[in-house]
């Protein structure tokens, strides 16, 4: 399997999460394009992220997902942008090796905020609750 394709895999996840959560999301797609006379599809992304979600009452949410190996690559392409975190929040989602989780950071800090499980369950950042 390709690295696009596991990528995909793993944006589609995130994605199931978050909607049986309760949030309508918008993922962006790949757009088709000709490079030395063959065509292939590049990624396209939105303001540096993967996906857009929104649910009443709720700040818009800006994703990027990946893996911890470009994590570092990955908050560099998020904070290009200008957000205004009163109104949205913009998160990186890393998928865990060898686990069915992802580990979330938020801007603009990217504190590590918690693990959230592909079933949906989620295990918060315990040091991040004990400093609240």
């Amino acid at each position: 399997m390709s690295n696009t394709s596991k990528g995909n895999l793993i944006e589609i996840e995130v994605k199931n999460i978050l909607e049986r959560l309760g949030w309508m999301v918008f993922r962006q797609h790949r757009k088709p394009m000709f490079m030395k006379g063959r065509m292939i599809t590049a990624g396209a992304d939105i303001f540096g992220c993967d996906m857009v979600a929104k649910k009443e009452g709720q700040k818009s949410l800006w994703i990027q997902v990946s893996t911890k190996s470009h994590k570092s690559d990955k908050l560099k392409q998020i904070m290009k942008f200008p957000w205004t975190y009163e109104f949205e929040t913009a998160q990186i989602w890393l998928r865990t090796s060898g686990e069915r989780s992802f580990e979330i950071y938020e801007a603009p800090t990217f504190i590590y905020l918690g693990k959230r499980f592909t079933n949906g369950e989620y295990a918060p950042n315990t040091n991040l609750l004990k400093a609240i």
